[in-house]
């Protein structure tokens, strides 16, 4: 259900119905009417919990590279324990994600394996940022 609109008009209260009529109906049914809501959007929900999970990673793990070689007080604790979480949480809503929207991953990848091209410049981009940043990290395991 969607959230009806409400007009005010010298204090008293209407509401659309229809296309063209308005009938005047009582403060009471309108606060009635407000606690109707939308219906929750779970992919909304999910897309936006992987959203705010990335962005809390991206902090904790700066924090987590500016603490790396202090000794284990309490705010070095802190941000290993929520980049844990967040990281947990990240992964378990990615895996929702994909769960919500199976019937499109699906068909990519039986388009895929069709021998159809899904090789599109977004796609190859993605590959390349990839590609740097393994090559990026690797410097680690050269020495």
């Amino acid at each position: 259900m969607t959230m009806k609109k409400r007009i005010t008009v010298a204090g008293s209260v209407l509401l659309p119905v229809g296309r063209k009529t308005i009938e005047p109906v009582s403060i009471r049914k309108v606060l009635i009417m407000d606690e109707v809501r939308e219906k929750f959007r779970i992919r909304l929900f999910v897309t936006e919990m992987i959203a705010f999970c990335a962005l809390g990673l991206l902090v904790t793990g700066v924090f987590n590279h500016i603490h790396g070689f202090s000794p284990l007080t309490t705010a070095r604790h802190a941000w290993m324990a929520a980049h844990n979480v967040l990281g947990l949480l990240f992964v378990f809503f990615s895996i929702w994600h994909v769960a919500l929207n199976r019937r499109m991953f699906w068909n990519h990848i039986k388009k895929a394996l069709r021998g159809g091209s899904i090789a599109c410049r977004e796609t190859l981009l993605v590959g390349v940022i990839l590609l740097l940043a393994m090559l990026s990290v690797s410097h680690a395991f050269l020495l």
